[in-house]
Order: C-alpha cells, then structure tokens, then sequence
C-alpha cells in the first residue's frame, strides 16, 4: 500500500510539472500571437509555439489520467487490506526454529520440519 501512496505522489507531482509547463506554454503562445501580427516572427515560429501548447495541453490530459489510475490503485490497495485476514494455520507454541530467516529449504523425499 505504501508504494501506491507514493506512486500516487509522484503522478501528483508530475501533474504539477505538466501544470507548469502548460502555463509557460500559454505565455509562450499569447506572446508568439502578439508578434505574429506585428510580423516580427515567422510564421514557422508561431506554428511551433502553438503546437507546444497543444502538447504541454496533452500532457496535463494525461498526467491527469495517471493520478486518477494511481488513486484507483490506491483504493483497491486498502480496500484488499481491510480484507485481509492472517491465520495461523496451527494452534500452539513455538519452541524451536530449525532453519533461519531467508535459507533455502529443499525438500527431497521427505518434508523438511521448520519449527518444533
């Protein structure tokens, strides 16, 4: 769940970049439209920053999306949490540990015992 939370996070974060940019973009283009009509650009110009615009657009669309996938992921995560439910399998003490946390247990013919 916690790497949800974070991804989440971090597509928050992108969304405020892609934020950014599209503002910049917005100056950009307002500026490039000024000039244009005073023909102290190019037309070439205008055309790149009207397509930067519609990009840094697309780019909030999409940054968008991904915080609403994340927060779904999200959801779903605590929701399979609340599910959850750990069970022991067996009733009693534990006496002794036969093999250590993170060794590699082979069993052959016969089922290794893990804890008395």
């Amino acid at each position: 769940m916690e790497r949800s939370a974070a991804s989440l996070e971090a597509t928050e974060a992108s969304l405020k970049q892609a934020g950014a940019t599209l503002l910049e973009a917005r100056q950009s283009a307002a500026r490039a439209e000024q000039l244009s009509g005073s023909k102290l650009i190019s037309d070439q110009e205008l055309d790149a920053s009207r397509a930067t615009l519609a990009r840094a657009e697309a780019s909030v669309a999409s940054a968008n999306a991904q915080v609403t996938v994340s927060r779904a992921l999200l959801n779903a995560d605590r929701t399979n949490l609340e599910k959850a439910v750990i069970r022991s399998p067996i009733d009693g003490v534990v006496l002794a540990r036969k093999v250590e946390p993170g060794q590699t247990v082979a069993a052959s013919f016969q089922t290794p015992v893990l804890f008395k």
